[in-house]
């Protein structure tokens, strides 16, 4: 008897471990889980010998601090994956001059967006650091999402797509480089709200901005058929935080990089 009551004391701790391993706090702000999976990475055409200078550019940045510097600006903690070599630029040669446009998503805090007519980020300012690294000049296109990566890049509207953007590596109508950094979507609370799992979340209210992504993030849950109100906006996704922390929602479906960003 003994025995069993160990063996189902352990369990129970178990599960509860289990449980609270889903809840992440930081800041304002609880994590309640993690809905889908996806990896930013950087897109160039193919055959396109940009691709090459960059990722070597970005490899040397790394090594050199720069990246890890970024990371703790925007997100006060190591997060990416980037490979680090110091010396991948030297054993390209000789660097061509250009210019170099970047396609981005304007509103996809805090990866890439606009603020009083100028872009920022993370992905920007390493995209800067790129070019500063490289003597290029840097010019900007907006790009809608990632479905729209083949067109930008086959038209010469953009060089490269980057901007906290999901592709998948097996891509083969363009080049895919430097998978870096997570970017599943999750389902956010406000700490302390006791709203830490899907299931109290029944009967309460959603936000999400328009991305496709957000959307199957939120077919993957059972809150598509328990929520009291799911809320589609054009918000960004700092203005998507800014309406959870005042209680317009009880819950948001964001990105794992605008929620490590606000859990700082």
């Amino acid at each position: 008897m003994k025995m069993k009551k160990l063996i189902a004391l352990v369990l129970s701790v178990g599960t509860l471990l289990t449980l609270c391993a889903c809840n992440k706090t930081g800041g304002a702000y609880t994590m309640v889980d993690t809905l889908t999976e996806g990896t930013y990475a950087i897109a160039f055409r193919n055959d396109d010998p940009v691709a090459d200078y960059v990722e070597a550019a970005v490899k040397v940045l790394a090594a050199n601090g720069k990246v890890a510097e970024l990371e703790v600006k925007w997100f006060n903690d190591s997060c990416t994956d980037f490979e680090k070599d110091s010396n991948a630029l030297a054993k390209l040669g000789d660097i061509p001059q250009r210019t170099l446009i970047m396609g981005l998503d304007p509103d996809n805090f805090p990866m890439s967006y606009v603020s009083n007519g100028v872009y920022m980020g993370f992905d920007v300012e390493l995209c800067r650091a790129v070019c500063d690294l490289l003597g290029w000049q840097l010019k900007f296109a907006e790009v809608e999402d990632e479905s729209k990566a083949f067109v930008h890049l086959s038209s010469g509207n953009a060089d490269v797509i980057w901007g906290g953007m999901i592709f998948d590596p097996k891509e083969t109508s363009y080049d895919v480089r430097c998978p870096y950094m997570d970017g599943g979507c999750v389902l956010m609370v406000l700490a302390g709200s006791g709203l830490g799992s899907e299931r109290k979340l029944a009967g309460k209210s959603i936000g999400m901005n328009e991305a496709p992504r957000y959307a199957e993030a939120l077919a993957a849950t059972e809150l598509k058929t328990t929520a009291a109100q799911i809320v589609v906006v054009e918000d960004g996704n700092d203005r998507i935080f800014d309406s959870l922390y005042k209680g317009i929602y009880d819950a948001i479906i964001t990105d794992y990089a605008t929620a490590k960003y606000y859990m700082r």
